[in-house]
């Protein structure tokens, strides 16, 4: 029984992880469709520097000139991914009862007043 309690698990594990991929893969084919120039503004929105951003964490490019697309949309598709995180955490928090976000907010030695969003902002600050 045990056996089959750990099959099942690395089975779920494994199909979680094949979604991740797929989602991976699908947004980045969606930032893929994007030009350069649209992908270098879309960072600079972000207060970016798509250069700098690129040249940092690409392995190959060594100058502005030999940046490559994928380089853009690898920095792009983190910051996306750093915006979901965010933003997942703070849908955690706001399902949190009130209490529990005050309490929360108390341990933190923040101000646990104000409306549920200002105190939610308060402890992602």
């Amino acid at each position: 029984e045990a056996v089959l309690a750990n099959e099942n698990s690395r089975k779920r594990k494994l199909e979680m992880q094949r979604q991740q991929e797929e989602a991976t893969a699908a947004k980045k084919k969606e930032l893929r469709a994007n030009s350069m120039d649209e992908l270098k503004r879309l960072l600079t929105e972000r207060g970016i520097d798509p250069i700098l951003a690129a040249l940092s964490s690409s392995s190959t490019a060594t100058s502005p000139a030999r940046i490559k697309k994928d380089d853009l949309i690898d920095v792009l598709y983190g910051e996306l991914m750093k915006d979901e995180a965010i933003e997942a955490k703070k849908n955690v928090l706001r399902a949190m009862a009130i209490d529990d976000l005050k309490a929360l907010l108390v341990s933190k030695g923040l101000d646990p007043s104000g409306k549920k969003e200002v105190m939610v902002e308060a402890v992602m600050a």
